[in-house]
């Protein structure tokens, strides 16, 4: 729901999202368009949309245990 966010905003990040929400989308969340539609750069939206997209292959599903058993 984006109801908290004004209609300036709404249009911006709306232009935003359309360009990318075919291939992912956690784009058409509401956190994440009003995150987006602050960024300043189309190179700083671009860093974000490609972790947001990208975040299941950067973080692992579980770490390695690496240490040591004890007793």
């Amino acid at each position: 729901n984006t109801d908290w966010i004004d209609n300036e905003e709404i249009d911006q990040s709306q232009i935003i999202v359309d360009k990318f929400s075919s291939s992912c989308e956690l784009l058409t969340e509401s956190l994440t368009v009003n995150a987006l539609s602050r960024m300043k750069t189309e190179e700083c939206r671009a860093k974000a949309r490609n972790i947001v997209c990208n975040i299941n292959q950067l973080i692992p599903d579980s770490l390695p245990n690496t240490c040591p058993k004890y007793g």
